[in-house]
């Protein structure tokens, strides 16, 4: 039996015991299966007891946190002692909005490096010449910042001349924009009458004269990816398989996927799978993803039917993932303000207050929750105007934990409606960097560019805040990493541009988030976001046993050095996953 395997039969043994665990430290038989673990500094995030020298798992579950004379009761001749020698010990981590089933999913032909306008079609021209085809030719990726400009971007009139044979889809920087050729518009019969998904969010960008210029935005392309895309099946479950590894061997043990594009099927197969099999080493919550309205009406039917199909002892369907807005870069984020290089634009989300109140009526009904995706200050207040609206109507009980991802622009006016609404605020701490050249351009001032990623007010004004990864590149997926930009509002110094200001912070100093809530946000919290608070997210008597052993002191690494950790050792529900302890 492998060891992933032995955490499900130990799991079922588990459970059994947390029926029978009390509130205090310890119960009083002593069984041979008892794991004691002494001479650690167990940060336990648990407010009572926030700190302790030792723990005792039995079949998975925590039955002893405390000092090292109290776990000396549990010691027998059968039982397992790990003797940690000062090593620092958190909760196993909680990454609350990641994308494994996009790693490799769609894989583009060649990738553009240049820099500049120029550079960028010179460099389209020579692959042009240098590979003649006649199918389709998918690239990445064309820098926004140089072809945005307000309500002006890329044109298909740019690219018709270089390929005129050929459709050709190039995404963008950002993720979030794509640039089509003449030739693809025609193979996805995309024409002038074609209508926006939701306009100015999910659109085929016109001219003034109403004529398609090529730039498709949002969730206007990610419905097409399938017809764009051919999937190499055994590249892209390898490469989840060792995303999957990656997260695990830092400390991830649950993870909730915020979406997969128009792939889904095909994802949760595989990980179903896997699951059957004893192989799926994290807590996997899927989702049904929302990109343009008319998804609205199946999310809640393919949830249940990705339940029945897929759902097993790890991999979960709980949580929907809609998409409220776009993002800064492409000038679709939803903003109460117009962009300051289009004084013109006019904002809007994918649902309004009212639509969006009657879906989570509708998830209240059938007990699910959603998770949002928001960019623009207006789109983080729609969401909890509509949440006020649906807990008033609703009455005591109303279901739905909702949460929002990203909040990269927010009211100061909303900051204290998280705590009091009770909605969840989730941010990727490893963007919160100064980046050189800045992907927004001209679209946001210098006072509001200044004011993103407002995570610590949030927390601060009594918010539950929760911490990701939101990627799907292997060297950015470590938590670790997301606590030291947190804590510096730095990239790592490696990572700077020759010239780049080494002191230079994304402003305002104020949001340099303390270790604590970055620890928290990546435990505690996020395990409340995916309602596992009761089993998992701290360390305390009846709680899974989930361990992330380190050999650095979290609080006492030198602060640019943080995101180079990699945990000594990796425990789920009392099994050593990755890494050792002799």
């Amino acid at each position: 039996m492998n060891k992933i395997s032995k955490v499900y039969l130990k799991r079922i043994i588990g459970l059994a015991v947390l029926a029978i665990v009390t509130a205090c430290d310890q119960v009083s038989i002593v069984q041979s299966t008892d794991w004691v673990l002494t001479n650690g500094r167990f940060y336990t995030v648990n407010d009572e007891k926030p700190w302790a020298e030792a723990v005792v798992i039995r079949d998975g579950v925590f039955i002893y946190v405390g000092e090292n004379k109290g776990a000396q009761a549990f010691v027998t001749e059968e039982s397992k002692i790990t003797d940690l020698q000062g090593s620092m010990v958190i909760p196993g981590i909680v990454d609350a909005h990641t994308h494994p089933g996009q790693i490799e999913l769609t894989r583009y032909e060649t990738t553009f490096t240049g820099n500049t306008r120029e550079e960028f079609l010179a460099e389209l021209t020579v692959y042009a010449k240098e590979n003649p085809g006649n199918g389709w030719l998918r690239g990445c990726c064309w820098p926004v910042q140089e072809f945005v400009d307000g309500n002006l971007g890329p044109d298909r009139n740019d690219l018709d001349p270089i390929f005129p044979d050929r459709p050709v889809w190039l995404i963008s920087t950002g993720g979030h924009s794509f640039w089509l050729n003449s030739q693809a518009l025609q193979e996805l019969s995309i024409n002038e009458d074609s209508k926006d998904p939701k306009f100015p969010v999910a659109m085929y960008k016109r001219d003034n004269s109403g004529r398609l210029t090529g730039w498709v935005k949002e969730g206007a392309a990610w419905v097409r990816v399938n017809e764009v895309f051919e999937v190499d099946t055994e590249i892209h479950e390898a490469s989840m398989r060792d995303m999957l590894e990656i997260l695990g061997k830092h400390g991830v043990t649950t993870l909730y996927d915020a979406g997969t594009k128009g792939f889904a099927d095909r994802v949760y197969e595989f990980l179903s799978k896997l699951d059957k099999a004893g192989e799926l080493a994290i807590r996997y919550e899927g989702t049904y993803r929302i990109s343009i309205p008319e998804n609205v009406r199946l999310a809640i039917p393919e949830m249940k039917r990705y339940r029945e199909v897929y759902g097993g002892e790890r991999l979960k369907f709980n949580t929907i993932k809609l998409f409220m807005d776009g993002i800064h870069e492409n000038r679709s984020g939803a903003m109460l303000q117009p962009y300051a290089d289009d004084p013109d634009y006019i904002s809007d989300t994918i649902l309004s207050v009212w639509e969006l109140k009657e879906f989570l009526l509708d998830l209240h009904e059938e007990r699910f929750d959603l998770h949002v995706h928001v960019i623009g200050d207006l789109a983080t207040k729609r969401v909890l105007d509509a949440v006020e609206m649906a807990k008033e109507e609703a009455g005591d009980g109303f279901y739905p934990r909702v949460s929002l991802a990203h909040l990269q622009t927010v009211d100061p006016g909303d900051w204290l409606r998280f705590r009091e609404l009770g909605v969840t605020a989730n941010f990727t701490p490893w963007w919160s960097g100064v980046d050189v050249p800045n992907p927004i351009g001209e679209g946001l001032e210098q006072v509001r560019s200044e004011d993103t990623f407002r995570a610590k007010a949030i927390a601060d004004a009594g918010g539950n805040v929760t911490f990701s990864s939101d990627t799907w590149n292997l060297r950015n997926l470590s938590p670790f990493l997301g606590i030291q930009v947190g804590h510096t509002r730095q990239y790592p110094r490696e990572w700077l541009t020759p010239g780049a200001d080494p002191n230079a912070f994304l402003k305002p100093e104020s949001e340099k988030m303390p270790i604590e809530l970055l620890i928290q946000g990546y435990t505690i919290n996020g395990a409340y976001q995916l309602r596992m608070e009761n089993q998992h997210g701290s360390i305390e008597t009846g709680k899974m046993g989930d361990l992330v052993i380190l050999e650095e002191n979290l609080f006492e690494t030198e602060p640019h050095s943080i995101y180079q950790i990699k945990p000594r050792a990796v425990v789920m529900e009392g099994i050593l996953m990755h890494g050792n302890l002799n």
